[in-house]
Formats: structure tokens, sequence, C-alpha cells
């Protein structure tokens, strides 16, 4: 009786991180994209509603709720953006991908590289550039961020002068930030 009520109430009333699990197989794999973004938009108005009104439950702190509710609602925006990107909807992508990276705080590279993906096809080259250069000067070693960074530079700069000494330069940052944490933590 348990598992027939929790899959009435999956069915009948799904909750929005089930709703963006499935929306977001659906978009990665290209299966029924119009669906899938109708999905990821009722996971994104749920996720909002439950932020106004579901009450933090004991064992969280005021800030622990408030950040898990931010990831979830950056999930399902990135799903519902991601969605529409690959439906060619790019600047309707563009402002959902955003707030997604701002509500992840600009930590989730695949976040910020599908939305500064949205910013190079829109033509905003110089937002995707700056964006994309604090990301990987804080982390150089990241490949698929910084290979689409080098066609962001390019595009920006006119050419590569001074892309290899902006690498060497943020891998050297790296290295010694790395080496201050060790420190602090011997």
């Amino acid at each position: 009786k348990e598992a027939e009520n929790y899959f009435d109430t999956c069915v009948k009333n799904p909750s929005a991180k089930f709703l963006d699990r499935l929306a977001w197989r659906m978009v990665k794999g290209e299966i029924m994209l119009e669906r899938a973004i109708a999905m990821a938009e009722i996971a994104v108005k749920k996720a909002r509603t439950e932020q106004e009104t579901e009450e933090k439950p004991g064992h969280y702190t005021q800030k622990e709720w408030q950040d898990k509710q931010n990831r979830n609602l950056a999930d399902f925006l990135e799903t519902y953006g991601f969605g529409l990107y690959k439906t060619g909807k790019i600047e309707q992508s563009v402002p959902i991908l955003e707030e997604a990276v701002e509500l992840s705080q600009r930590k989730d590279t695949d976040v910020l590289e599908r939305y500064c993906h949205a910013l190079y096809e829109t033509g905003q080259i110089e937002k995707a550039f700056i964006e994309l250069e604090s990301s990987v000067k804080a982390d150089p070693t990241q490949r698929e961020l910084r290979d689409f960074f080098k066609k962001v530079y390019i595009k920006y700069k006119g050419s590569e002068d001074g892309l290899e000494s902006f690498f060497v330069e943020a891998e050297k940052e790296q290295r010694i930030k790395k080496h201050e944490e060790l420190e602090k933590q011997m």
C-alpha cells in the first residue's frame, strides 16, 4: 500500500526534483524536448513556490536551507535553460541560465559553460569572455572550459596573442593558491 501511495504521488503530483530529473535525461538525450522543457518549467515554478512556502526542517540552519533551495533551483533552471538552448530558443535561454549561474555562485562550471555558449551564440562575446576569464583563472585545468575560452578569446581579442601567457599565469596563480592552502593545513 505504501508503494502504491508513493507511485500515485509521483504520478499525480510529482515533486520538482522528480520532474527535473526526468526532464534532464530527456534534454541530454534530446528526447521529446518540448515536453522536457515544459516539465522543467513546472519544476522551476514548483521550486520557487516551495522557497516561499516550505518551512525549514529543524536539522538545517537557515543558511544551509537557503543554500539547498538555491542549488535545487539552479539545477532546475539549468535543465530548463539548456532545453531551450537545445531547441534553438537561445535568446530565451540566456536569462534563465544566467540566474542558474548566479544561484550556483558561479561555482558550477557546467552551468557556466552552457550560459557562456548561449552568450556566444547570441553575440554577447564580451560578456562570455568576462565570465569565462574569471572561471578559467580560478581553475585552468578544466579542459573543456579552457578550449571554449580559447575560442571566445580569439573572437573577442581578434587573435591568439596573449592567450598562452594568460594560461601560464593562471596555472601559476593556481599553484600558489594550492601551496598556500596546503601551508594552512599544516
